[in-house]
């Protein structure tokens, strides 16, 4: 099957028919990426004779495991791939036809042990016309922000031009949007230069020719050197600025690998009650934190508390190698000192660690309706749409923790990705401060008269004169010590009176703004 969603839909098919209800006759099993350990070994057990054992499989079928005792593979032919829109600038989950070398792989499950037949749900004539001979090429699919940044790091040339040089080079498009993310980011310095469009009339996309000359700034050098993608990298940059390091690890983490959650396909509503009671501020990521935090926490009954929280041991401790991986390439680039001991911190500040979030995650802002900051509010998050800087209507994933919450805490949330399937989502949800934006957004504009700050001309604050002076003044002197910690690493800024002043203004700023009434006034940019 392509996804999960179509696993979901056919065993409920299914149990329309008594034989596949009646457990001494047959035996259905789920298969995907999110199963928990138990749910996967499973599938591989040996039913008793007479019960026939259905198997429903995503394409992990094709090549990760081989289920020993498959005799009939029925291969739809269909994949969900993750492609990139380069007209929207965001990722998609689309459905399409899986390669023939994949639809090899699916027949050859039949036979792999045994014996066997397998049925391709579609004509010969679809096989020879509409299926690739491999899959389109991963440069082709995603975002080139990780690959830009190392070939800037070991100077292979100009990326424009090094990846023209590819067998199947990417289009100028897809290599200009990684540009202008990395620039905005902080990463790079970019010199734009006129595009020059070839007379050819072909493919424009792979014709046109994006004159563009791109170097590594010391922000960039540093998130190059980390094994992460740019946005935690700078997230993990901040987190060792603020003194927060281990949260922020423990963050950067839970974004660089699958969630420690399981939800088993018949006990979804206690997964769900299990993961609510971790929610710290409706933020999908501190959520995962506090469930790592009380996990690491435990000396003993670690199995019991696993099984009554639907979280997976194996997930749990990629995570926490993860992070040491992680603390030691912060070692390697002089942000942590040699001898810095992780652990875990309950003590930090929750909104000093969502500014952080904010940080490292801008421009990836959504802004929610007005109505959800209201207690008498009835609607769920799930059925109100929200919007970004591009005016799309963007809807919130299923998977997040808020997902059937009435309100949230913050009108503005940041989030880690934005995918296209049949609607546009967002996962990895955190609603932030509006201080938050405002001191690590984009670009701060006054307007003094009317007592307005925008951030990046469409983020609306209404603020007095002498409160957006003070903002501006803040923000121009933490840029200032944030550019003398990338520039000088191994210098501790917290050693330093104006550093140590400027943190601690900081920290009283964002603690204080959630304890009382906020001086700055959200305007509602729509209606």
């Amino acid at each position: 099957m392509p996804g999960l969603m179509e696993i979901t839909k056919t065993i409920d098919e299914l149990k329309k028919f008594e034989v596949f209800t009646d457990p001494k006759r047959s035996v259905v099993y789920p298969l995907h990426s999110s199963l928990s350990n138990e749910e996967q070994a499973a599938i591989f057990q040996v039913p008793k004779n007479g019960i026939r054992k259905i198997v429903i499989s995503t394409n992990i079928a094709e090549t990760s495991i081989t289920v020993e005792d498959v005799s009939y593979v029925i291969d739809t032919g269909k994949v969900k791939e993750n492609r990139y829109d380069e007209g929207n600038q965001m990722p998609t989950l689309a459905e399409c036809y899986a390669s023939k070398a994949a639809t090899k792989q699916r027949r050859g499950r039949a036979g792999r042990v045994r014996s066997g037949v397998a049925f391709h749900l579609y004509s010969s004539y679809t096989y020879s016309t509409k299926l690739r001979d491999y899959q389109v090429p991963e440069m082709l699919r995603v975002g080139l922000e990780d690959m830009i940044l190392q070939i800037l790091l070991l100077d292979l040339g100009q990326p424009t031009v090094f990846l023209a040089k590819a067998v199947d080079p990417p289009s100028s498009n897809a290599i200009e949007s990684s540009l202008k993310l990395l620039e905005n980011l902080g990463a790079i310095d970019v010199d734009w230069k006129t595009r020059k469009v070839s007379a050819v009339k072909t493919d424009s996309l792979k014709t046109s020719d994006l004159a563009a000359n791109s170097g590594l700034t010391a922000l960039g050098f540093h998130l190059a050197s980390l094994p992460v993608a740019p946005k935690i990298g700078k997230l993990l940059l901040y987190g060792s600025l603020f003194g927060c390091c281990d949260t922020a690890l423990t963050i950067a983490s839970t974004l660089s690998t699958r969630s420690p959650f399981v939800s088993p396909f018949d006990k979804r509503e206690e997964a769900d009650a299990a993961r609510k009671h971790f929610m710290i501020e409706s933020s999908d990521p501190l959520t995962i934190v506090n469930a790592f935090n009380s996990w690491k926490r435990l000396r003993t009954g670690k199995k019991q508390f696993l099984a009554k929280s639907f979280l997976s041991s194996v997930a749990l401790r990629q995570l926490d190698n993860m992070r040491h991986q992680l603390a030691d390439a912060l070692k390697g680039i002089g942000f942590l000192p040699k001898n810095y001991r992780l652990d875990i911190n309950d003590t930090d500040s929750i909104q000093l660690v969502k500014a952080i979030l904010c940080a490292g995650l801008y421009p990836n802002v959504i802004r929610a309706p007005l109505d959800l900051l209201k207690k008498s509010n009835s609607k769920q998050v799930s059925e109100v749409q929200f919007q970004n800087a591009r005016g799309d209507s963007v809807h919130i994933h299923p998977s997040s923790v808020s997902f059937s919450t009435t309100t949230l805490p913050h009108r503005y949330c940041v989030y880690h990705d934005i995918v296209k399937t049949s609607k546009i989502y967002v996962r990895d949800l955190t609603p932030v401060n509006s201080f938050a934006i405002l001191l690590f957004g984009g670009s701060l504009k006054l307007f003094h008269k009317e007592g307005v700050v925008t951030v990046d001309d469409w983020i609306i604050f209404r603020a007095s004169a002498k409160v957006a002076a003070v903002l501006k003044h803040l923000r121009a002197n933490m840029e200032e010590l944030l550019l003398r910690k990338i520039i000088m690493p191994d210098e501790d800024i917290e050693c330093t009176g104006g550093g140590r002043a400027l943190l601690a203004a900081i920290l009283v700023l964002f603690e204080e703004s959630d304890h009382r009434r906020r001086k700055i006034e959200l305007v509602a940019a729509t209606p």
